[in-house]
């Protein structure tokens, strides 16, 4: 520190989970930084952080090309997460299931399901299209009644323990010079769209030129601090595991119903998700997406495979 309560860094990362240690760790690697890097992470327990109440997915499935190429180098990286991540010869066991995105549509939404799969294919994803009888030959546990098609992840989609993810970017973050801090920022000095400072709840300041804002949740109100408007806020999902009576073969891929629930596999059992839907309306000119708005207007109507049991057998 200069002096009593105050501390310059190159670089400010507000919030310590996978996001924003793995921004820390991407800085680290980049031979053109040789920066100081301090990430602000209020509890290290992660105990309500957005990182462990993820559900870890890996995914090419969606209807930008940005967001697919996205896609395709988490892919990528977390083929080799082990040796990138690896500290002092120890590597991390992301525990990644190559179990592929399902996704299916009705009639009603065949047309933006084919025009999706035509962007991810053309951006290098190994996304299969699968007709009715294709999907019932595939999966027979699967009720295809009002289904027009689906499409499906066969390479590099799935799922990881988020919770690993996190833990093995911030120890990897640390070893490559990235300081973390248990603390809260609650303001940001800026002025002529630079910023300055940030001051912590503990009453230290921050001198820094960079803010990354990677809050969760809580990134549209820390944005706010700066003076920037982030639509970035905290949505209530609702996610069951379910006691299946009997194994479905082959294994269930993380499913997503038209309706916009999903299914995917938990041993031994299964964990389904959905969203309470939108109050406001959308706004215009905004991106069709693969996400829960658009799916909903694929159709409504969910199937399951198997009757829930209460208990598992």
């Amino acid at each position: 520190m200069t002096q009593a309560g105050s501390d310059r860094a190159d670089v400010v990362i507000v919030g310590g989970g996978a996001v924003g240690s793995s921004a820390a760790y991407f800085l680290g690697t980049d031979a053109g930084f040789s920066g100081r890097v301090v990430v602000v992470e209020r509890d290290p327990t992660y105990a309500r952080a957005s990182t462990p109440l993820s559900v870890g997915g890996i995914r090419q499935q969606f209807s930008i090309r940005e967001n697919v190429e996205i896609g395709l180098f988490a892919r990528d990286f977390i083929g080799r997460a082990g040796e990138l991540l690896a500290v002092d010869g120890e590597q991390p066991d992301l525990g990644f299931v190559e179990g592929g995105y399902l996704f299916l549509a009705t009639p009603e939404g065949r047309a933006v399901l084919a025009e999706n799969h035509a962007v991810q294919t053309g951006a290098g994803a190994d996304i299969a299209w699968l007709e009715p009888a294709a999907l019932a030959a595939r999966f027979p546990w699967l009720n295809t009644d009002g289904l027009a098609a689906g499409t499906l992840g066969e390479r590099g989609e799935g799922w990881v323990d988020p919770n690993t993810l996190l833990q093995a970017f911030k120890r990897k973050a640390r070893a490559l010079g990235a300081e973390y801090r248990t603390d809260e920022v609650v303001a940001i000095e800026h002025d002529g769209g630079r910023v300055h400072a940030v001051r912590l709840a503990s009453g230290d300041r921050i001198a820094c030129g960079t803010v990354v804002v990677a809050a969760g949740a809580g990134s549209g109100a820390v944005a706010r601090l700066a003076g920037v408007a982030l639509p970035v806020g905290p949505r209530i999902r609702t996610v069951y595991q379910i006691d299946c009576r009997e194994s479905l073969r082959p294994r269930l891929p993380l499913t997503i119903d038209p309706t916009g629930v999903y299914v995917r596999p938990r041993v031994p059992a299964i964990s389904a998700g959905c969203r309470r839907p939108r109050t406001r309306t959308r706004r215009p000119g905004r991106s069709r997406s693969t996400g829960a708005g658009s799916k909903r207007s694929c159709g409504r109507r969910w199937r399951t495979a198997s009757r829930p049991s209460r208990r598992s057998s």
